[in-house]
């Protein structure tokens, strides 16, 4: 991708953050190698209001897109602030934190954020892990799988949640960091996923590329099944969704990324 054809990364602070606020935001984007072109990171001032009939994405308290490859999951009815960014055609990626994000407090907040940007890292390495993965949280809905009943059953979501546990915790400190994983592991809302966030090793490396093309080859026949029995929006996408060749261009990356890492 050529990112010359973009404007320069842009850190839209909307919400009425302090300085001090600011600058631990910066603290954690400082942490990832963020393009210096191409992408918008945007802290939301505006309520979406839900009665307007908008794109559900457009009601995430948070999320990274890929606009230049018209990921899926982005309808073209969305929100005028995020329409006027993709109408722009000045940026690839845009990452959006919600005004409700933004009023949480600011471990939660730098939480949210890590997570995205995790996602933008995911992308970065290639589009084909993102679009992959995205595929499998849809067709798990679909499909009977024998994987836990949460989100980081999904290997990039995995890969997110301990990429941002490692950041938070350099930014806040061990202690309060997991606390706050702690705390959330006894929420009502977050119990399930912080459970099976806790039984991880923080100090093992995840392979997500790895993780993704086991689990597309684990369930490749469930999902010939799945396209001939489900009737839905997806229906397309699905159908034309090659798991072979996602199998073959992620191996391709994997291959080329650790010759890269091997490289005096």
């Amino acid at each position: 991708m050529d990112n010359m054809k973009y404007a320069f990364t842009k850190i839209d602070y909307r919400s009425a953050f302090t300085e001090e606020c600011k600058s631990l935001m910066n603290c954690v984007m400082s942490r990832f190698n963020i393009p210096e072109r191409g992408v918008y990171v945007l802290f939301n001032d505006e309520e979406i209001d839900r009665k307007s009939n908008y794109d559900e994405t457009c009601y995430l308290p948070c999320y990274h897109t890929n606009i230049s490859s018209g990921k899926k999951g982005m309808g073209i009815n969305l929100a005028p602030v995020v329409s006027q960014i993709i109408a722009s055609d000045k940026y690839s990626n845009l990452v959006f934190i919600s005004k409700q994000v933004c009023e949480r407090d600011d471990i939660e907040l730098c939480w949210c954020l890590t997570h995205e940007l995790t996602h933008l890292e995911q992308d970065l390495i290639s589009h084909d892990l993102s679009v992959a993965n995205d595929f499998l949280c849809h067709i798990f809905s679909i499909i009977k799988t024998d994987e836990p009943k949460v989100s980081l059953s999904i290997p990039f979501e995995l890969d997110a949640q301990l990429k941002t546990w490692r950041v938070v915790r350099e930014v806040f400190g061990e202690q309060e960091a997991d606390c706050f994983v702690e705390a959330k592991s006894k929420t009502t809302q977050g119990k399930h996923l912080f459970k099976y966030l806790v039984k991880k090793d923080l100090q093992l490396r995840y392979d997500l590329i790895g993780e993704t093309v086991k689990m597309l080859r684990k369930y490749q026949d469930d999902i010939q099944n799945a396209r001939t029995a489900k009737q839905d929006k997806w229906k397309e996408w699905i159908e034309q969704f090659d798991i072979d060749q996602y199998c073959e261009s992620l191996t391709k990356v994997a291959r080329l990324r650790k010759q890269r890492d091997s490289a005096p």
